[in-house]
């Protein structure tokens, strides 16, 4: 990233700036540093009372702790794929590699399939100005499912279902990659967090056939 001066980028809470371009784009990277947790969320809360959505920047996963990031592409109004690939990838930096983010893994088998959910997270706990009590999170999961059959070009079209302690979901015209293998997708957010004692239900449907089997913590 390059540093840039940025004239545009006002102070919030007290903090102004320091703005980089992202590669050799002319995305842009704010980066405000506050002295606590606590600054940062009230930061967070007065640019969204202010901007409502004007900027592309995902709170709290694209934060890390006392640091608000604001993702800026260099066209709001022309916001290309290539633009969220970039930023995106930044957003996954932050999260994996700036906060305090540690990984449960949740493996399972039947007879014909099984899973690997990996869940990445973090969560803090912190006092605000009042010496009050404050809780901060957000987890993300994603699922990779295996046939574990020979036959595989005769699987078909499949249907899924997944129940876990933070919730459900389930999709269908889901189809094997060459492999067997299949990735059910990700998903997150900042609710209810996944522990590693708790346990993640899959049943699957393929050519009249079903089955259903638990995947644990390893």
């Amino acid at each position: 990233m390059a540093k840039t001066s940025d004239p545009d980028a006002v102070a919030i809470n007290g903090v102004k700036p320091v703005t980089f371009f992202i590669n050799d784009t002319e995305n842009k990277l704010r980066i405000y540093r506050y002295d606590s947790i606590a600054e940062r969320k009230t930061a967070s809360e007065i640019l969204r009372e202010n901007d409502g959505a004007r900027f592309y920047y995902s709170e709290p996963k694209s934060n890390a702790k006392n640091i608000m990031c604001l993702l800026i592409p260099r066209d709001e109004k022309e916001y290309t794929r290539e633009d969220g690939e970039v930023l995106g990838k930044v957003i996954k930096t932050v999260f994996e590699k700036l906060n305090d983010t540690q990984e449960i893994v949740y493996t399972g088998r039947g007879e014909n399939w099984e899973s690997k959910t990996v869940v990445k997270y973090y969560e803090y706990f912190f006092e605000d100005e009042d010496a009050t009590l404050n809780y901060e999170n957000w987890h993300e999961g994603s699922t990779l499912l295996t046939y574990l059959g020979k036959d595989i070009d005769s699987v078909g079209v499949i249907s899924y279902e997944r129940q876990g302690p933070t919730g459900g979901g389930s999709g269908t015209g889901v189809t094997l990659d060459p492999d067997g293998t299949v990735r059910l997708g990700s998903g997150g957010g900042n609710g209810s967090m996944p522990r590693a004692d708790t346990e993640v239900t899959f049943t699957i449907r393929w050519n009249d056939r079903e089955e259903t089997f638990t995947a644990r913590a390893e």
